[in-house]
């Protein structure tokens, strides 16, 4: 994968971690580097290796991650080359979870191989190495170029087409037909010969070995299938070898359903039609304690929102990073994925002059094109102070371009772990009279509020400037048990007496 692995010792909890660092700092591969670490680091499960930290230190930015001792997939179930089939079909389901629940997370990994896939002594497996990761809610035709491991890539994959999970299946599958086999179904020093092979070849049978466990040589070719919509779905490949199914795989309910927060909803909507009859911004907060709806209610509010021709950015803050300006980092992301999706005479025209100098703070703007190549400002002679207060007039004007063509809403979840910086930088871009026509909309932790460096500056901003800015707060609270019942109801798609009893007594447990 992307940067060097390195063995380390934490300096104040004595243990060991895994330091992954990050070579080269150039706007795309930074760019991917953080969104190895965002994707991976809320997953939580045996089989998935644990990410710590990421953090900015001088200007070098690595990764700390559980430090994993133990052999490949491959070593592990063919020790001397012969099939352990014990081994097999106890890792093989290990493997199969972890992928199960990446997906169930809405990443897919494209990178699955015997080397990302470690064994340890005791018959723990876990999958390493997210930097070739996709978020499948933004998976695009930029994000599935040709990337990943050929010998063990699926066939739309070296296309260079759109990947989602049926990608990572067929890697498994590669990794079941070695394991079984001893070699690989397409092998190929030429690259190039190799990839079109998978495109255009079924992939070869097994040899005919009546040693060879049956069931998981037909699953091992079910996988192998070149169209993606032919191979099997994942209660079918959990199935065949006794795996785990996540519960998000399993359930059939509606989620999305908002039980018990229509007034919030609605204020919501009013703080929105605020701007459109004033012209005027709008800065909503809402609060609440951890789990109880602020991050569904403020999606459930922009879903109906996103796209043409409204513009919503969505950010967040993450209590494990140490990078600058932590609570816009991704808020800028989601305004460079907007101005990449414009054409570029259009995207050009909403550059301000000191573009270069916002470039400055945030690298990963010169991922636009458009901003990579645009005229400079000397700042040769200018302090830090100044660059600050003109590259956040320069986001202010950016922003206000953007929203004179089109309703615009910024959105940063758990502000609670958000930074001072981001706090002056907002309030700079915010505060009247230049202020852009934007809704900002930021959600945290009523039970952290205090202790937040973001939240903190930003009151004391407010008191000192004595700011005219249309603030406003919705408080979001545990539900009622009549709306706690009818939450349950949803999720399990299903009304009885028995799964009524078991909602009210959870509800006592937690409520």
């Amino acid at each position: 994968g992307m940067g060097a692995v390195y063995e380390a010792v934490h300096v104040t909890r004595g243990h060991g971690v895994a330091l992954k660092t990050l070579p080269t700092v150039n706007p795309e591969a930074l760019h991917r580097f953080k969104r190895e670490f965002r994707l991976a680091a809320e997953m939580t499960h045996p089989n998935l290796v644990g990410l710590h930290t990421l953090e900015n230190d001088g200007g070098q930015y690595f990764i700390t991650m559980d430090l994993v001792s133990g052999v490949d997939f491959r070593s592990w179930v063919r020790p001397g080359n012969v099939l352990n089939e014990n081994r097999l079909r106890a890792a093989l389901p290990q493997l199969i979870a972890a992928v199960m629940a990446l997906h169930a997370q809405g990443v897919v990994h494209r990178d699955l191989k015997p080397q990302n896939v470690l064994v340890t002594i005791d018959g723990r497996v876990v999958v390493l190495d997210f930097g070739l990761v996709a978020d499948l809610a933004g998976a695009t035709g930029s994000l599935a170029n040709i990337a990943g491991t050929p010998l063990y890539m699926a066939p739309e994959q070296a296309a260079g087409n759109v990947v989602g999970p049926p990608a990572d299946w067929y890697s498994v599958g590669v990794m079941l037909y070695e394991a079984l086999s001893g070699g690989l179904p397409f092998q190929s020093t030429n690259v190039w010969q190799l990839l079109q092979q998978k495109q255009a070849q079924d992939a070869p049978q097994l040899p005919d070995d009546p040693s060879l466990p049956a069931e998981l040589v037909q699953l091992c070719l079910q996988l192998l299938d070149r169209s993606p919509i032919d191979r099997p779905d994942p209660l079918a490949i959990a199935g065949a070898v006794q795996a785990h199914v996540p519960a998000s795989v399993q359930r059939t309910g509606s989620p999305d359903e908002l039980i018990g927060r229509e007034t919030h909803l609605a204020a919501l909507i009013e703080a929105n039609q605020t701007i459109s009859r004033t012209g005027e911004p709008v800065t909503l907060f809402i609060t609440g304690r951890s789990g109880e709806g602020k991050t569904a209610l403020a999606e459930r509010f922009l879903g109906p929102l996103r796209g043409d021709p409204a513009v919503v950015l969505s950010g967040r803050c993450y209590d494990r990073e140490s990078v600058p300006f932590k609570a816009l980092d991704t808020l800028i992301g989601a305004l460079i994925d907007h101005l990449r999706s414009l054409p570029s005479e259009k995207a050009a025209q909403l550059l301000p002059d000191d573009i270069g100098i916002l470039a400055r703070l945030f690298p990963e703007l010169n991922r636009c094109e458009v901003i990579a190549t645009a005229p400079s400002s000397r700042i040769d002679a200018i302090d830090q102070q100044q660059i600050r207060a003109r590259a956040f007039g320069a986001l202010r004007l950016l922003l206000d371009r953007i929203s004179q063509s089109a309703s615009m809403v910024l959105f940063i979840d758990d502000l609670q772990w958000g930074d001072e910086d981001s706090a002056r930088a907002l309030f700079e871009v915010l505060r009247p009279p230049t202020a852009p026509r934007v809704l900002f909309l930021g959600s945290y932790r009523s039970d952290e509020a205090d202790d937040s460096p973001f939240l903190t500056e930003w009151r004391e901003l407010q008191r000192i400037n004595a700011a005219d800015i249309d603030e406003r707060e919705i408080r979001v609270g545990p539900l009622s048990l009549e709306q706690s019942i009818s939450l349950v109801i949803n999720q399990l798609d299903l009304d009885n007496d028995t799964v009524r009893r078991r909602a009210v007594q959870f509800y006592a447990q937690t409520g």
